[in-house]
């Protein structure tokens, strides 16, 4: 094996690891959204930037080395197409379900919304002032109150 084969290979190592990181910090987010744990989740979201930040600069490099060196993966190692292809499905499921979770969580969020909206809305014209009109009628008119603090 080359010296550059070898570089190589230890970089796909490293871009393996951070790929595992990644996922092992995506599983961690995934539990705390599922039992809403809104804290733990944000609290995950810098260290998520980081290390994807830290994975996209390898594979830049990495894709540029075998790009330089004219070098397919399958000529490093003839087993490594199938284990990349099996890390690539296992974060690919990964990163499904945290965006089902968080796509589930958002739609939560605005129904939520709109019901304190329509709620508001409803409570606003329930309140009515009803004027005596200095009229024999008696007439009643109708005049909403709309209070900033209610919406």
């Amino acid at each position: 094996m080359t010296h550059k084969s070898e570089e190589l290979l230890e970089q796909l190592r490293a871009i393996t690891q951070s790929v595992h990181q990644i996922q092992q910090l995506l599983m961690q987010e995934n539990a705390f959204l599922k039992e809403n744990e809104f804290e733990k989740f944000k609290a995950l979201q810098e260290q998520k930037e980081s290390l994807t930040s830290h994975y996209e600069q390898q594979f830049v490099a990495f894709k540029n080395l075998l790009r330089e060196n004219q070098i397919k993966l399958s000529d490093l190692d003839p087993d490594l197409e199938a284990e990349i292809t099996q890390i690539a499905q296992d974060f690919q499921h990964i990163t499904d379900e945290n965006f089902q979770r968080l796509q589930a969580k958002e739609n939560a969020n605005n129904f939520i919304v709109q019901q304190v909206i329509e709620a508001a809305k409803e409570k606003t014209s329930a309140k009515t002032y009803q004027p005596q009109s200095g009229n024999k009628n008696k007439e009643e008119r109708n005049i909403p109150l709309v209070l900033n603090k209610e919406l």
